[in-house]
């Protein structure tokens, strides 16, 4: 993937309403299953689709672009432990190299908070 074919995108995703009417469903069952914590990372932004739906959202991707926030590499993030609230994912993992096994999933893991809010305000375990 390189950043003129991200531009493409995101000019397919300008110009075709149908295309934003099907994500955006997606995008509001991911905001209503998503716990409460706060701040929230998307993995693989591309073209900043979700970012255009939900801006306080850290966009990030492995190429730099200008309606990203970050660019960094999804199989080493440069967060803390439990510093995100919710880590989010869309049209991603077929990108990532050999991401399986309990070793990655746990490197993406701990970077997020336990805590989680149900939607109602108590907590979930």
């Amino acid at each position: 993937m390189s950043y003129e074919i991200l531009k493409r995108h995101r000019k397919v995703w300008q110009d075709k309403k149908i295309l934003r009417d099907i994500y955006y469903d997606w995008y509001r069952l991911i905001l209503e299953n998503m716990a409460d914590n706060r701040p929230v990372l998307e993995i693989g932004s591309g073209s900043g689709n979700f970012k255009d739906f939900f801006p306080e959202v850290i966009s990030s991707d492995f190429i730099n672009c200008k309606w990203t926030d970050l660019s960094l590499d999804a199989h080493k993030l440069p967060f803390k432990k439990n510093s995100l609230g919710n880590i989010i994912f869309i049209d991603v993992l077929h990108h990532l190299a050999n991401y399986s096994g309990p070793q990655k999933r746990d490197s993406v893991l701990r970077c997020v908070s336990k805590k989680k809010e149900a939607q109602n305000g108590q907590k979930k375990t």
